[in-house]
């Protein structure tokens, strides 16, 4: 089993002190470098706010500067940096310009950080240019749970929209 899938960190995020919904607290955390979460679904709700905030904070919305910054110099060579954008941009997206953008960059890290298969239950192939989520209860906000039923929805429907609105 790949570390990403066992820790339910798809996007293999380093471990921080941020308060991230579904965190296995640092002080439990087993791994000691990456973030471990309750579930998949809220490893997968870290990567799209990961790449909010991204957007929003840093200006970040080229693969080149997303994977920079995902995966720096010091942590990486060069030659792994440059497969990783290319992977990205020849299979997913090329830049963060729309919701459908940042589910096929989120769905371009989740997958080449972890194969596909290893977390076929929470995220479908790309045919349909989203990424889909089983588990829509761990990622709705706590106000929304009662609102919406637990069914599969594209992410993009799933996120806070407030987000969204600061991207676009």
């Amino acid at each position: 089993m790949k570390r990403g899938t066992r820790n339910n960190n798809p996007g293999n995020l380093k471990l921080t002190t941020l308060a991230w919904r579904g965190k296995i607290p640092n002080s439990q955390n087993t791994d000691g470098t990456f973030e471990q979460f309750e579930s998949m679904a809220y490893g997968i709700r870290a990567v799209y706010r990961t790449l909010i905030t991204y957007a929003n904070k840093y200006g970040l919305r080229s693969v080149s500067d997303i994977i920079d910054r995902w995966a720096p110099p010091g942590e990486n060579s060069e030659n792994a940096r440059e497969n990783y954008k290319r992977y990205i941009r020849e299979n997913f997206a090329g830049r963060m310009s729309n919701p459908v953008d940042l589910q096929n960059i989120a769905a371009g890290i989740m997958t080449f950080e972890n194969s596909a298969d290893d977390y076929k239950n929470y995220i479908q192939p790309h045919e349909a240019q989203a990424v889909r989520i089983s588990n829509l209860e761990d990622l709705k906000p706590e106000d929304e749970k009662k609102k919406v039923p637990v069914i599969p929805f594209i992410i993009g429907a799933l996120l806070l929209w407030r987000s969204f609105k600061r991207l676009f």
